[in-house]
């Protein structure tokens, strides 16, 4: 054999092992990414759960709250000291006492925040009260 063939020969064999060796380390490789890929689907669940554990109490605790808030319009609407009281004759000169109620809803600052930001814009586009000019 001729000293070149047998410097092919022994080099395609050295590039075949070492071809063989990184092969099998990308294999392992793409083992442990699968490992570790399923421990962290399995935190993810578990993070589910426990975030839903937490919605339920939560959510609990909200409707409880706009219960109560209710209740509170409730008790209001039947203590509203706008009642009326009145006296209504019968024909046969009974009395009897009746009672209406009148719901007047509470008077709110309708638009207090919008005027708020109006004058902030008011401010920023104007320098000492005079608007400014390019």
């Amino acid at each position: 054999m001729d000293p070149v063939q047998i410097l092919l020969f022994v080099v395609a064999i050295v590039l075949t092992v070492i071809l063989v060796a990184v092969g099998i380390q990308v294999i392992l490789i793409i083992r442990g990414a699968q490992k570790t890929l399923g421990k962290l689907d399995g935190i993810l669940e578990d993070a589910g759960l426990i975030s839903k554990s937490i919605a339920r109490p939560v959510a609990g605790v909200a409707s409880i709250i706009e219960n109560i808030k209710g209740i509170k319009r409730l008790v209001e609407y039947v203590s509203n000291s706008n009642a009326k009281k009145e006296i209504v004759d019968l024909p046969r000169d009974e009395k009897v006492e009746v009672t209406t109620h009148v719901y007047t809803p509470k008077q709110e600052s309708t638009g207090s925040h919008i005027r708020a930001i109006q004058e902030r814009g008011r401010r920023f586009f104007h320098k000492g009260g005079k608007p400014l000019t390019s």
